[in-house]
């Protein structure tokens, strides 16, 4: 029996694990016991064993039956894997696969650990969870940045509009940060961004000086680069053309 691989996207999605209703080993499993959805309201569907509370995550699953374990041979056709994030400290048991075809009901097929062992669960929704160093984040280049709450992880930042999403505050942009606009004709209000210290902070986009400091923003050659009703502005002096909005 394995732990989780530190900072993998399992321990973003789960949320609280539930009591089960008669009996917690994995004997008597059904034909495919984990990778049943399930809520706390509709625990009875695991025939004994428990729910497993997952939070946001992209399939948009509310939870999944398991069974507590201490070794993979309790759990039929699965893995027994420990779970320790703080919310909850447990082993628990969970299908394995290779390929996302293997898990039924819309569960994806996604790494487990370091091992390289996959189980069928979720892909949790992961920019702003904590980290300690950019290795925890696993969307792709997301990187761990120090705010004025800790250490979080951005979030994917290959994605082409990841500095051209406007913000009222930092909680519109987990692992960002939020810089407030002076007024202008988009009528921004702020633009999600990352400070920097040179463009290879930022993926997909250019570091740019503000009276604030450096911090990333898009880069473009013509208006249709720019999305959320950001505009291309020309370049200036070093400063190459960049999403951004116009002054009043």
């Amino acid at each position: 029996m394995r732990g989780l691989a530190a900072g993998f996207v399992l321990l973003a999605a789960i949320a609280a694990c539930a009591s089960t209703t008669s009996g917690s080993g994995a004997a008597g499993a059904t034909a495919d016991p984990y990778t049943k959805e399930c809520t706390q309201d509709t625990v009875a569907d695991c025939q004994g064993k428990l729910c497993l509370t997952l939070e946001g995550n992209t399939e948009g699953k509310t939870g999944v039956c398991s069974a507590s374990c201490t070794t993979d041979a309790q759990c039929t056709g699965g893995i027994c894997l420990h779970i320790a994030n703080g919310t909850i400290d447990q082993s628990l048991c969970f299908r394995s696969c290779q390929a996302d075809g293997d898990c039924a009901n819309g569960f994806a097929c996604i790494q487990a650990d370091t091992s390289g062992r996959k189980i069928c669960l979720v892909h949790a929704v992961v920019a702003g969870t904590k980290c300690t160093e950019s290795s925890e984040c696993t969307e792709a280049k997301a990187v761990c940045t120090t705010t004025d709450s800790g250490k979080f992880c951005t979030g994917a930042l290959d994605a082409p509009d990841v500095f051209q999403r406007e913000c009222k505050s930092a909680n519109d942009c987990p692992g960002l940060a939020c810089l407030t606009l002076k007024p202008n004709k988009q009528q921004k209000a702020g633009l999600c961004t990352l400070a920097c210290t040179g463009d290879g902070d930022c993926p997909n986009g250019i570091c740019a000086s503000s009276p604030f400091g450096k911090y990333c923003v898009s880069k473009c050659q013509q208006a249709t680069d720019c999305d959320n009703g950001f505009v291309c502005l020309p370049p200036a002096g070093d400063l190459p053309a960049f999403c951004g909005v116009e002054s009043n």
